[in-house]
């Protein structure tokens, strides 16, 4: 997409803020950039990820969800969610890996299932599924699993932990 194009769809498109509620969706935009902390100026990294709505009611409305990693708590959620995303942390060095991470699945066509709160008077996004254009997280004869079980398999091993 030409930086013409990214502008017109800015303009054309406004995002929203769903109803409470559980939602499929398309990824459609995602990045990660570093600002400073207002308080101390101290360099903090964020992420963000454009879902379009691909079902239901609000289908091709687009909502942001918007990750701080900043207190420790905010960054393990977030950090899980942009694992569930489909993020490699242990190829994540700063800010700008995780940006080409982010964008690399959207190129993919990564879709998620994720639901929507509200508290305090923030939104929430809770991941709970993507997939990949084409694979699936359903083990099959294929020899190359694909998806979030799969990872978790590669990065924690199959075998279960209690018996």
């Amino acid at each position: 997409m030409t930086f013409g194009d990214a502008v017109r769809k800015a303009m054309d498109s406004e995002l929203i803020e769903p109803p409470r509620g559980n939602y499929k969706t398309r990824l459609d935009e995602a990045g990660a950039f570093e600002y400073s902390d207002k308080k101390t100026g101290d360099p903090r990294t964020a992420a963000k990820v454009t879902h379009e709505i691909t079902e239901g009611d609000h289908q091709g409305e687009r909502f942001l969800h918007f990750m701080g990693f900043y207190p420790d708590g905010i960054a393990q959620m977030n950090g899980n969610a942009c694992a569930i995303y489909g993020v490699d942390w242990a190829q994540v060095g700063d800010y700008n890996d995780l940006d080409d991470q982010l964008r690399a699945i959207v190129a993919q066509g990564t879709t998620a299932e994720v639901s929507v709160s509200y508290k305090d008077g923030y939104m929430n996004v809770n991941v709970h599924r993507t997939q990949t254009a084409g694979s699936s997280d359903v083990p099959s004869d294929d020899p190359e699993p694909a998806g979030f079980a799969a990872r978790a398999a590669q990065n924690f091993g199959d075998d279960v932990p209690f018996g």
